[in-house]
């Protein structure tokens, strides 16, 4: 690599960090500047951690996040205010970390390796390197060289790379992208300082280009969820940018469509700003790097998106390596104003297999996420064909809610005996009491659109239990106002099939049907079935007592068949609402009357309109 640009190079230059100098208009990030300032001169004050004592953190990871925020916080507040006590509090908190590193988190280091803890440090030791070059004396620079080259780039050189640690070039995993990204950042800091910078970059760029490449199979999607996705990009995109401000150049990985299209992905399961996405961490909120990709693509509707959000909120960004505090440094000030508004949206993100169907985006009335794609990759649930549905601004219908991580048993091979993560407490469709099985996908997913209805069919008979079965289901929206939940299964032998929903609002039941209350909101549930079924009901006990359980909804036929056909209708507010489903020769005819407008829906027995 040719000599790189100078100090500060990392996320920022000169420009970007006169920012902090000047007054934001956006009343959400003038908050943000004063938040920054207060915060800085409270950590001066008070030393004391959060974490520790009755908030228990065993692996310090905790323990770490606090100090890294608060360190990069100091810094950033420093070159604000010029106030030298907030710059030496930043290098205090530095090597007060690294201390608690080789004192009581030096088991945990050993056990570990090179891990989340390490990189997010490299991350956050960088920032405030390049940020204060200009403002450190030699013998400052000095001290955190020595301490990253002892144990930071020690670690970076035996385990960043192959046959080092695990994570080293995995696919689709935040581990990768957080360890090699946070790395590759305090490398670029170093880069002029420190021989060891030089050497490990290379290995970084192997291991981010087998995070970055498989998005081209996803249409840019993630598959360990809307969380993971905040997780790892932003140490992905912060390493990537730091890059190409370091060297002038534009990242080879940049220039992959994928890299762009995967900023618009976390939006179409953002509802009203509401997290509409599967597995364990499903959280989504602004953040630095997300806005300053945007920003480097021209990407003004997700700039828009993200400033609606924040104005929404009431408040500025959030996430890791240091993201209130560098916001003050990568948003500008002002707001974005594209919004761009979808009517009519059914979609289905190929590779991913996650589907979406609303009224309109990104503020829907009525919005329904199913989940297919594959129950193999970290952090997923067994929860194929099942789906959640928002009215206005309330979820009213969602899957059993998964606790706090239940360390080691979420992450061993019993993994999937916890209710909330195997098919038991998801919306989704059992066959002889047993949901789609681990190591399964769907067989294929697709948007489909008819005669006033539009939606989402998935087709999961390779991941069922019982085997030459067919299995699958077709979402609709119908006229803009209800959803139609159509189920088909067939099977070589009887066998006993169940629907099943879960709310953890007030659930009136009926013979056929529910009401289910929210705080704002209702749903009208309407079933039908080809066969005599019945509506029965259960609760879910979580696995961790003091979580709240949700109201269990079984729709099963009073008997087992060979072929099995239910029919869900879901519509907002309380109108009267009846379904029905017949044979209609070899194909079906659902029926649906809401408000006295009857609307007729045909389909083939593979479940594609007709």
């Amino acid at each position: 690599m040719k000599k790189l640009t100078t100090h500060p190079r990392l996320l920022a230059g000169e420009e970007e960090l006169a920012r902090l100098r000047r007054a934001p208009e956006m009343p959400a990030m003038a908050q943000a500047h004063k938040d920054l300032v207060r915060n800085a001169r409270r950590y001066l004050r008070k030393r004391k951690l959060t974490w520790g004592g009755k908030r228990p953190d065993p692996s310090g990871l905790g323990t770490a996040r606090e100090m890294i925020d608060r360190y990069i916080a100091l810094a950033t507040a420093f070159r604000k205010t010029g106030d030298q006590r907030l710059r030496d509090a930043a290098l205090e908190y530095i090597q007060e970390l690294d201390a608690l590193k080789a004192g009581r988190l030096l088991a945990q280091k050993r056990m570990q390796g090179f891990w989340l803890s390490d990189g997010e440090e490299c991350a956050g030791i960088a920032i405030v390197y390049d940020w204060l070059y200009d403002f450190l004396s030699e013998a400052q620079r000095a001290t955190l060289v020595d301490l990253c080259r002892k144990r930071l780039f020690a670690g970076g050189l035996k385990q960043c790379r192959k046959g080092g640690q695990w994570w080293f070039g995995k696919r689709f995993s935040n581990w990768n992208a957080v360890c090699a990204g946070g790395l590759g950042m305090l490398c670029l800091a170093m880069y002029d300082d420190c021989p060891e910078a030089r050497r490990i970059l290379p290995h970084v760029e192997k291991s981010l280009a087998e995070f970055m490449t498989p998005l081209r199979q996803t249409d840019g999607g993630w598959p360990e969820g809307l969380g993971y996705w905040i997780y790892g990009m932003t140490y992905a995109f912060g390493y990537m940018l730091s890059w190409e401000r370091s060297t002038g150049e534009v990242h080879p990985l940049m220039k992959l469509p994928a890299t762009k299209k995967t900023l618009n992905f976390p939006f179409d399961f953002f509802p009203n700003g509401k997290p509409a996405g599967f597995g364990d961490n499903d959280r989504f909120f602004a953040c630095p790097f997300h806005y300053l990709a945007a920003t480097r693509f021209k990407l003004e509707r997700v700039k828009g998106a993200i400033d609606k959000h924040m104005a929404d909120a009431g408040r500025g960004m959030g996430g890791l390596m240091g993201g209130p505090s560098i916001a003050c440094v990568l948003h500008p000030g002002t707001a974005s104003q594209q919004i761009k508004t979808e009517r009519q949206v059914a979609k289905v993100r190929k590779g991913l297999g996650w589907g979406l169907i609303a009224d309109s985006m990104p503020e829907p009335r009525l919005y329904l996420s199913i989940r297919g794609g594959s129950t193999t990759h970290e952090h997923a649930h067994l929860d194929l064909l099942s789906f959640r549905v928002l009215v206005g601004k309330e979820w009213l219908i969602e899957n059993g809610r998964n606790g706090p991580y239940l360390h080691p048993t979420a992450f061993s091979q019993h993994r999937f005996k916890i209710n909330e993560l195997n098919a038991t407490y998801k919306n989704t469709l059992l066959i002889n009491g047993v949901g789609p099985l681990p190591g399964s996908a769907t067989d294929k997913e697709q948007a489909v659109r008819g005669q006033g209805c539009y939606g989402v069919r998935m087709d999961a008979s390779s991941a069922m239990a019982v085997q030459d079965c067919f299995c699958a289901r077709l979402a609709l929206m119908v006229d803009d106002s209800a959803l139609v939940v159509i189920d088909r299964v067939q099977t070589p032998d009887n066998s006993r099939v169940e629907a099943r929903m879960h709310s953890y609002h007030d659930v009136a039941f009926g013979r056929t049907g529910a009401m289910i209350r929210g705080e704002t909101e209702s749903l009208r549930v309407t079933y039908a079935s080809l066969e005599p079924a019945g509506l029965f009901r259960a609760t879910t006990i979580p696995a961790t007592p003091t979580h709240p359980s949700a109201t269990m909804m079984r729709w099963s036929p009073l008997s087992v068949h060979t072929e099995t056909v239910l029919v869900t209708l879901l519509t907002p507010g309380r109108p009267k609402a009846a379904a029905a489903i017949a044979r209609d020769g070899r194909n079906f005819l659902v029926t649906v009357t809401i408000k006295g407008v009857t609307r007729e829906i045909r389909v083939r027995p593979s479940l594609m309109l007709v």
